[in-house]
C-alpha cells in the first residue's frame, strides 16, 4: 500500500449522480487500478489512453486464472488523470471534531479519493519490512517538488510477493470462482481429518509415555515383576510404537491446509505500489523523532481504530510456531519425567513407615520426628548436639550415641557377669563357712551333751558317794553283823586273787603277743629298707645309666649340632654363589631387556627412516648387520642364561633334598629325646610312687604305733584301775573284817559290780582282739601292695633296659646317617666347584660379550642421536604448525562467538520489537 498528498476539491455533481456512479464502479475495477492512487467518478474522469480499459478487463480476468500475472498487467496500465467535482450541500467527509459522544457509525459520505494525514511514532517492526521513500503524485502541484511544503513521507511496506498473494487469495475468497478455492474448501475435511490424526498421535503419545511411565515405576522400585507381565507391557508399547508409526507417515501424507476463512481479509483501501512511481526526491528535514504517515480510511470505519493494520500469516511466525510446539512438548516431557520422579519420591516416603497422607504430611512427619529426636537427645545429654547442625549430622550423632551406649552396655553386662560370677562364688564359699558353722554347731552341741552327761554323771556320782558314806555309816553300825562274814569274803578274796591271777598270766600273754607284733614289725621294717635300699640302689643305677646315655646322645648332638652349623654354613655359601649367579642372570636378563628395548627402538627407526627416505639405505644395512649380530648374541646369552638357570635349578634341587634330609635326622633325633624326657618322666613316677608307697608304710607304722600305745595306755590304766581297786578293796576288807557282819547285805551288790566290771573287761579284751585283726588284715594288704610296687617296679627297670638297648640302636642309625650326609655334603661340595668353574668362565665370556657389546652400544647411540636430532626438528615444526592452527581455532572460536552475540543481539531485538507489535495491536 502506498500514500499521497492531494488537492480536496468539492464535487460538482448531486448525490444521486455520485451514488450512481459508485455503482457502475466495480470493487475489480477500483483494486485493478494501479496507475492512479483511487478510482475516480465517472462525471470526472476522462482517458487518456482507448486501450487503458482493454488492458484493464484482462487484467482483471488474469487475476482470476494467473494471480501472479497482475503485477505486469499494472506496469502496462496507463495513467489517468482526476478533474475536481462541483461542491455538493449536506456532505461533509471529515470527523465531527465534537468528541463527547462517539456513536457506532461515523456517517461519513464515503470518498474514493479521501484521504487524511495523521503523524504518530515511527516503530520498527521485527517483520521483514522495508522502509522507503514515499514517491510524490504525478500531478502537478502548485509549488515545485524542491519546495513542496508537506513534510518528509515515511511508509513501512511489506515484500510484493507477499501483498499480491494476500491480494490474490482475498480475491478469490470473494469471487468464490476459482478452481483454487475449491480444491481448498474440499481441503478442509482433509484437514479436519489431519487434525483428528493428531488428535490420535497425541492420545497413543499419552499412552506409550504412561506405559514407559509405569515400567520405569516398576523398575526404580524394585517390584518383582513376572517375566509375563513385563513381556505383555513390552508388546504392547511396542503395538503403540508402530501405530504411532503409520499415524505420523499418514500425518506426513497429508498436506497440512489451513483454512482459507481464518486469513484476515485486506481492507479495500489497499492499493498496490507502481514500480513506474519509485521515483527519489528531495524531502525537507524533518523530525527525528516524528515521521509522517498518510492512511486511506475505508468507507464505514472509524478514522482512530484504522491506525494499524491487522497482522498477516508469515513463515517466521510459522517458524516460531513451531519452536514453540517443540519446547511445549520438551517441556512437557519434562513435566511428565518430574510427575514420575514425584510419584516415585512419594511411594519411596511412605514406605518409609511415617504417617501421612500425602508426601507433604509425610515430610512434615519426618521434620516433627526429627525435631522430636533433636529435643530428647538434647534432654538426654544436654550440651552435646550443636545448635546448627544438620539432620544427617544428628542421624549420625544419634547412631554414634547409640553405639557408645551399646560398648558401655556391653561393658556393663561384662561387668555384672564377672561380679555374678564373683558372687557366685562368694556364695559357695559362703554356703561353704555356713556349713562348717553349722557342723561346728553340731559339735558344739554333741559336746554339750557329753558335757551335760558328765555333769549328770558326776551328780550321779556324789550321790553314789553320798549313799555310799550312809551306807558305811550303816556298815559301821552294822560292824558286828558283818564280821561273820569275813571268812565268806576271805574266801570270795581269795576267789578274786586266783581270778587275778588268771588275769595277769592273760595280760603276759598279751604282752608276748605284743612283743611278737613288734618283733614282725621289726622285721617287716627292716624288709621294706632294704627293698628301698635295694630299689635306691637301682635308681641311682638307672639313673648313672641314663645320665651317661644321656650325656652321650648329648655329645652326639652336639657333634651333629657342629656338623649340622658347618652343613649350613656351607649351605648359606653356596646360597650366596647362587644369588650371586641369581644376581648377574638377573643383570644379564636386564641388559637384553635393554638390548631388545634399545633394538625394538631401532627397528622402529629403521622403519622410520627407511619411509622417510631413501638416501640412507647403505646405513639401514649396517643397522640391519648390527640388529643381526645382536640378535645372534642376544640368543647366545639366552642360551647361556638358559644353561645357568637350569644348573641354577638343580643346585636348588640338591639343596632342598639336602634339606629335607637334614629336617628328617632332627625330627628323629628329637622324637628319641622325647622317648627318653617321657623315660625320665617314667621314672618320676614310679620314684613318686615309691614315695607314696613308703608315705603309706610310714603311715601304718604311725597307726600301728598308735595302736600299740594305746594298748599300753589301756593296759597301764586297767593294771592302775586294778591297783586301785585291790588297794579299795584291801581297805573295804580291812573295814569289812572290821564290819564283816554288817556286810552280808551289800555282798550282792558288790558280786553285780564285780560281775559288771568282768563283763565290761572281757567286751574290751574282745574290742582289742578285734582290733588286732584289722590291723593283721590291713598288714597283709600293704604286703600285698608292696608286693605289687616292686612287680611294677621291675616291670619299670625291663623298660628301661629295653629303652636304652632301642636308644643305642637308634642312635648307631643316625651316626651312620649323619656320614652319609656328609658324603652328600662333600659331593655336592665338589659339584658347587664345578659349577662355580664353570660360572667363572661363563662370566669370562660374557665379559667379552659384553665388551663387544658395549661397542655396539655406543654406535648405536650416535645413530640414536642422530634419529633424536631430526625428531626434533620434526617437533620444532609440528609445535609450529600447532601454535598455527591454535591461533587459527582460536580466531575462528572469536569469530563464532561474535557471530553468537550478534545473533543474540538480533534475536533481543526481534523479541522486543514483537513485544512493541502485540501491544500495538493490544492498543489498536
Amino acid at each position: 500500500m502506498r500514500t499521497r498528498n492531494q488537492e480536496k476539491a468539492p464535487s460538482s455533481q448531486s448525490s444521486s449522480q455520485q451514488t450512481a456512479a459508485s455503482e457502475k464502479r466495480t470493487s475489480r475495477k477500483r483494486r485493478a487500478s494501479s496507475s492512479s492512487d483511487a478510482p475516480i467518478p465517472q462525471s470526472s474522469q476522462t482517458t487518456v489512453s482507448s486501450s487503458s480499459q482493454t488492458k484493464r478487463r484482462k487484467r482483471q480476468d488474469a487475476s482470476y486464472d494467473h494471480p501472479e500475472d497482475l503485477t505486469i498487467l499494472d506496469e502496462e496500465e496507463s495513467v489517468t488523470t482526476t478533474t475536481p467535482a462541483p461542491a455538493v450541500r449536506h456532505v461533509h467527509f471529515t470527523e465531527s471534531t465534537s468528541q463527547g459522544q462517539k456513536a457506532t457509525s461515523t456517517h461519513l459520505t464515503p470518498h474514493i479519493r479521501k484521504t487524511v494525514t495523521t503523524e504518530r511514532r515511527q516503530t520498527i517492526s521485527p517483520s521483514k519490512f522495508e522502509q522507503l521513500s514515499t514517491p510524490p503524485p504525478k500531478s502537478r502541484l502548485s509549488l515545485p517538488t524542491t519546495f513542496s511544503p508537506s513534510p518528509a513521507i515515511s511508509n513501512l511496506f511489506r515484500p510484493l510477493s507477499q501483498v499480491l498473494s494476500e491480494r490474490v487469495k482475498s480475491r478469490l475468497r470473494r469471487s468464490r470462482l476459482s478452481e483454487e478455492i475449491r480444491e481448498q474448501r474440499d481441503g478442509s475435511e482433509a484437514h479436519q481429518e489431519l487434525i483428528q490424526i493428531r488428535e490420535e498421535i497425541a492420545e497413543i503419545e499419552d499412552t506409550i509415555r504412561t506405559r514407559l511411565h509405569q515400567l520405569d515405576v516398576e523398575k526404580q522400585l524394585g517390584e518383582d515383576a513376572d517375566d509375563q507381565k513385563m513381556e505383555n507391557i513390552q508388546v504392547v508399547l511396542d503395538q503403540l510404537n508402530e501405530d504411532l508409526a503409520e499415524k505420523k507417515a499418514l500425518e506426513a501424507a497429508i498436506p497440512d491446509v489451513d483454512s482459507i476463512d481464518a486469513v484476515d481479509v485486506i481492507n479495500e483501501d489497499m492499493m498496490v505500489f507502481d514500480s513506474s512511481q519509485n521515483i527519489s526526491y528531495p524531502s525537507l528535514p524533518s523530525s527525528g523523532s516524528e515521521v509522517r504517515t498518510v492512511q486511506r480510511v475505508s468507507d464505514a470505519v472509524d478514522i482512530t481504530d484504522a491506525q494499524t493494520q491487522v497482522a498477516l500469516p508469515d513463515s517466521t511466525q510459522e517458524e516460531e510456531r513451531r519452536a514453540f510446539k517443540e519446547a511445549i512438548q520438551y517441556w512437557t516431557d519434562e513435566a511428565s519425567n518430574a510427575k514420575s520422579t514425584l510419584q516415585i519420591l512419594t511411594i519411596e516416603l511412605q514406605s518409609l513407615g511415617f504417617p501421612g497422607e500425602n508426601s507433604d504430611a509425610i515430610l512434615a512427619s519426618i521434620r516433627e520426628s526429627f525435631a522430636s529426636v533433636r529435643e530428647r537427645l538434647e534432654s538426654a545429654v544436654p550440651g552435646v548436639i550443636p545448635s546448627s547442625i544438620s539432620d544427617a549430622d544428628l542421624v549420625e550423632l544419634v547412631i554414634q550415641h547409640l553405639e557408645t551406649l551399646a560398648s558401655k552396655v556391653t561393658e556393663q553386662e561384662v561387668f555384672i557377669a564377672d561380679n555374678d560370677h564373683l558372687r557366685q562364688e562368694l556364695v559357695n564359699e559362703i554356703d561353704g563357712l555356713v556349713e562348717r558353722l553349722s557342723q561346728a554347731e553340731i559339735r558344739k552341741r554333741t559336746l554339750e551333751i557329753g558335757f551335760n552327761d558328765l555333769d549328770a554323771q558326776s551328780q550321779r556320782d556324789e550321790q553314789l558317794i553320798d549313799s555310799l558314806s550312809k551306807e558305811l555309816n550303816k556298815i559301821e553300825k552294822n560292824h558286828d553283823m558283818a564280821q561273820t562274814l569275813i571268812s565268806e569274803k576271805k574266801a570270795q578274796l581269795a576267789e578274786l586273787d586266783r581270778e587275778n591271777k588268771d588275769q595277769d598270766t592273760t595280760i603276759k600273754k598279751l604282752g608276748e603277743a605284743l612283743e611278737g607284733y613288734r618283733a614282725n614289725e621289726a622285721n617287716l621294717h627292716a624288709l621294706i629298707t632294704r627293698m628301698e635300699q635295694e630299689a635306691n640302689v637301682k635308681i641311682s643305677d638307672l639313673t648313672k645309666a641314663n645320665q651317661a646315655a644321656v650325656s652321650e646322645l648329648e655329645e652326639q648332638l652336639r657333634v651333629e649340632g657342629t656338623k649340622r652349623h658347618t652343613a649350613e654354613a656351607d649351605a648359606d655359601d653356596k646360597q650366596n654363589i647362587i644369588t650371586t649367579l641369581e644376581r648377574r642372570a638377573e643383570e644379564d636378563e636386564a641388559n637384553i631387556d635393554t638390548l631388545k628395548q634399545q633394538l625394538a627402538n631401532l627397528q622402529g627407526l629403521h622403519t622410520a627412516e627407511q619411509q622417510a627416505r631413501e638416501v640412507a639405505e647403505a646405513v639401514n644395512d649396517e643397522n640391519a648387520t648390527v640388529i643381526a649380530e645382536l640378535e645372534d648374541k642376544i640368543e647366545q646369552a639366552e642360551t647361556d642364561l638358559e644353561q645357568l638357570r637350569s644348573d641354577l635349578e638343580n643346585l636348588r634341587a640338591l639343596e632342598e633334598a639336602e634339606r629335607r634330609q637334614r629336617e628328617a635326622a632332627e625330627a628323629d633325633l628329637d622324637d628319641r629325646n622325647n622317648q627318653i624326657t617321657e623315660l625320665e618322666q617314667k621314672l618320676l613316677a614310679s620314684g613318686k610312687q615309691a614315695n607314696e608307697l613308703r608315705q603309706k608304710l610310714f603311715e601304718v607304722q604311725q597307726r600301728s604305733k598308735e595302736a600299740v600305745a594305746e594298748l599300753q595306755a589301756l593296759g597301764e590304766e586297767r593294771e592302775t584301775r586294778h591297783a586301785a581297786d585291790v588297794a579299795v578293796w584291801e581297805v573295804k576288807v580291812r573295814d569289812a573284817n572290821d564290819a564283816a557282819t554288817f556286810a552280808k547285805i551289800e555282798t550282792k551288790t558288790y558280786e553285780e559290780e564285780l560281775k559288771k566290771i568282768t563283763r565290761d573287761m572281757g567286751e574290751q579284751l574282745q574290742e582289742r582282739a578285734a582290733k588286732l585283726r584289722e590291723w593283721a588284715a590291713k598288714l597283709d594288704e600293704l604286703t600285698a601292695e608292696l608286693k605289687a610296687t616292686k612287680k611294677e617296679l621291675n616291670n619299670a627297670l625291663v623298660s628301661l633296659d629295653q629303652l636304652q638297648q632301642s636308644s643305642k640302636a637308634r642312635i648307631a642309625e643316625l651316626v651312620a646317617d649323619v656320614a652319609d650326609l656328609q658324603g652328600v655334603i662333600a659331593q655336592h661340595e665338589a659339584t658347587i666347584k664345578v659349577l662355580n668353574a664353570e660360572a667363572e668362565t661363563t662370566a669370562q665370556t660374557h665379559a667379552v660379550a659384553i665388551i663387544e657389546r658395549d661397542e655396539k652400544i655406543a654406535d648405536l647411540n650416535h645413530d640414536i642421536f642422530n634419529a633424536r636430532n631430526e625428531i626434533k626438528n620434526l617437533e620444532a615444526e609440528k609445535e609450529s604448525l600447532e601454535r598455527r592452527v591454535e591461533a587459527e581455532a582460536e580466531a575462528m572460536l572469536e569469530l563464532q562467538a561474535d557471530r553468537d552475540d550478534q545473533i543474540a543481539d538480533l534475536k533481543t531485538n526481534i523479541r522486543n520489537k514483537q513485544a512493541e507489535i502485540e501491544n500495538l495491536g493490544r492498543k489498536a
